[in-house]
């Protein structure tokens, strides 16, 4: 389901100046082919492995348990049990969910920053 409340998605990319428009314009792309349903299942599945193989991964540090339960706790208002059925949660993410979300995304508008390097000084 499209989660309620806040949404939010952040991309992060290095680049020269030069890119950074091209580098948008395929985020952007990216976006409305998941709005419009274009989702491989397979890279879905795969993704979904990922996260779920990530969110074990940081559950074998203190510090990535800690974080977790810190999220779960202040960020969502959600007990630590809460964090052990995630993975599960992760597994009946479909495409029409990331479909609808992308679309809710869209309709909040891009909000872009771009930071440029310093000109080295002579």
């Amino acid at each position: 389901a499209v989660p309620a409340g806040e949404l939010a998605l952040s991309v992060t990319f290095s680049t020269s100046p030069e890119r950074s428009d091209e580098l948008a314009a395929a985020v952007e792309r990216e976006l409305e082919a998941l709005a419009s349903g274009a989702v491989d299942p397979a890279i879905l599945e795969k993704a979904v492995e990922a996260l779920r193989r990530s969110h074990e991964r940081s559950l074998e540090s203190n510090s990535g348990l800690a974080s977790a339960f810190a999220y779960l706790s202040e960020g969502l208002d959600l007990g630590p049990a809460s964090l052990y059925g995630r993975p599960e949660r992760f597994a009946r993410v479909r495409a029409d969910d990331l479909a609808r979300t992308a679309r809710a995304l869209q309709a909040g508008g891009p909000a872009r920053v771009t930071l440029y390097p310093e000109r080295l000084r002579p």
